[in-house]
């Protein structure tokens, strides 16, 4: 019994012991690597100062090339504000498009406002949704129009307000001018949902 005991002793100090060694040669690995890469990094940041350092040094001392640098900076300059200017043009040109769609449905589909109240007296809000609609179509953002134009339907819907459900029918008909592909679909739902919700009402009304 006591040799086993021996025995098993030794074997389990054996195993600690490997797997000691194991994990100091990993660490030191390890850390040989770590070293290894932080050398790398000082070294690139080094000549990367080294090489910044000599530009700036050409640059004060020589004509030719800080006039190249200046050259190419002004260049650069000029075409960022070509771009830029561009940018906002083609952005203006877009939104005035979208504008002149706009008067064009709304002459073509005019509809005296709503003047009905809510139970507060206040203005019908379903026209603020119209109003809200626009503004997001005309910033070009059709997606945002579309959520307006179907919140201002259903509380319209839910009023009976037919010339609300006309004013956002027109803001639905002014979009689908050009709409953005992820939106057409929507459009047309939205317009079908528009035109029966009018002859709905209307039917209603004309039964009371």
């Amino acid at each position: 019994m006591g040799l086993i005991r021996k025995s098993l002793a030794v074997g389990t100090l054996g195993v600690v012991h490997g797997s000691s060694k194991k994990q100091r040669v990993a660490k030191a690995t390890l850390k040989s690597t770590q070293a290894g890469a932080a050398a790398v990094a000082d070294a690139n940041r080094l000549a990367a100062q080294q090489a910044a350092d000599e530009r700036e040094f050409r640059y004060a001392t020589d004509p030719v090339y800080r006039k190249y640098i200046d050259d190419k900076q002004a260049a650069e300059e000029s075409l960022r504000r070509a771009s830029a200017e561009q940018a906002a043009k083609a952005a203006r040109l877009k939104r005035e498009r979208r504008r002149q769609r706009w008067d064009a449905a709304k002459g073509a589909l005019r509809r005296p406002a709503s003047t009905s109240v809510n139970g507060n007296g206040n203005a019908a809000a379903p026209q603020a949704y119209a109003a809200r609609a626009q503004a997001e179509f005309e910033r070009g953002d059709d997606g945002a129009a579309l959520k307006e134009i179907d919140a201002g339907r259903k509380l319209a819907l839910k009023r009976r307000d037919v010339d609300a459900l006309h004013t956002l029918l027109l803001t639905t008909r002014a979009l689908a001018g050009h709409p953005e592909k992820a939106t057409g679909a929507k459009l047309k739902r939205i317009e079908y949902a528009l035109s029966q919700n009018i002859a709905q009402v209307n039917r209603i009304k004309t039964r009371s």
